[in-house]
């Protein structure tokens, strides 16, 4: 790959935080430099300089790339303790609650962390008369979403699945010369598929509050005001007792942090006050 002139990647990611608000310097570099040189070469775009003009005078091209290297998050039980905790102190209470419980997986990408949580609590209850969670995954990815709603993947996609989650959550299906695993309808009928911006929208998807909020490496995109705006608008739409759950370099910040007490330090897990700020 060439780079021509003096333009850098920072150069590109300049262009991004310009056009979205959202900082890339934070994530890992090499992730980033590998999906906008491939980008490049599917493009057929040979320097940096070339590269630049297109984003600058496309916001479509903007936008698209920003797809490709924030979906590198997508995964089923990405970070497998996150999820353990999730299951052991989280899921089991909100599956004893007379009512919906209502889930929010904010940045979900391809659709795995939203699938992941409706597979914890098809585990946990077996619900019966009553209706099962309402699952919403969100993405600013309308490609990504499309795939999420199909739920349809690949092997090496399910890979980090056990034989019995497998078994009892997807059933294969012939695609060509290979074979694709479904989502069960039991399961899909559980999640929402919505496209939902966190800097943009003024409420969460479906209205009203959530009693778990997975936010898991969204919030570290976004700085300055931008940041505030997606962390108000999270923030806001937990319910009091609700849960939080973020990345493992993101935290609770101000003015929300009186409003939530830490449940797990490791697993970025915050509960939220009953009665608005903490008291003292």
């Amino acid at each position: 790959m060439q780079h021509e002139g003096v333009v850098t990647l920072e150069d590109l990611l300049d262009q991004i935080h310009r056009h979205r608000g959202i900082n890339l310097r934070s994530c890992g570099r090499e992730v980033v430099e590998r999906r906008i040189h491939g980008r490049m070469r599917q493009m057929r775009i040979e320097s940096y300089e070339s590269y630049l003009r297109l984003l600058e005078g496309s916001s479509e091209e903007v936008d698209y790339l920003l797809s490709r290297i924030t979906l590198q998050a997508s995964a089923f039980f990405r970070n497998p303790a996150v999820f353990s905790l999730l299951r052991e102190r989280v899921i089991p209470k909100l599956a004893a609650v007379d009512r919906q419980v209502r889930v929010w997986s904010a940045g979900c990408g391809y659709g795995e962390e939203a699938y992941t949580l409706a597979m914890l609590f098809a585990e946990a209850e077996p619900w019966g008369e009553r209706a099962p969670p309402e699952i919403y995954g969100t993405d600013i990815d309308a490609r990504a979403l499309e795939m999420a709603e199909a739920g349809r993947y690949s092997k090496e996609a399910t890979a980090p699945l056990s034989a019995a989650q497998l078994t009892t959550y997807f059933s294969p299906e012939p695609d060509r010369q290979t074979v694709v695993y479904r989502v069960v309808d039991r399961v899909r009928a559980m999640v929402r598929f919505a496209l939902h911006d966190l800097t943009t929208a003024r409420e969460a998807p479906g209205g009203g509050l959530f009693d778990l909020v997975c936010c898991r490496n969204v919030l570290i995109f976004y700085t300055g005001e931008l940041h505030d705006r997606a962390q108000d608008l999270v923030c806001r739409s937990v319910a009091p007792r609700g849960y939080l759950c973020l990345g493992p370099t993101e935290w609770v910040g101000a003015p929300f942090a009186s409003e939530f007490d830490v449940v797990s330090r490791m697993a970025r897990l915050f509960q939220r006050c009953a009665s608005g700020a903490r008291s003292a």
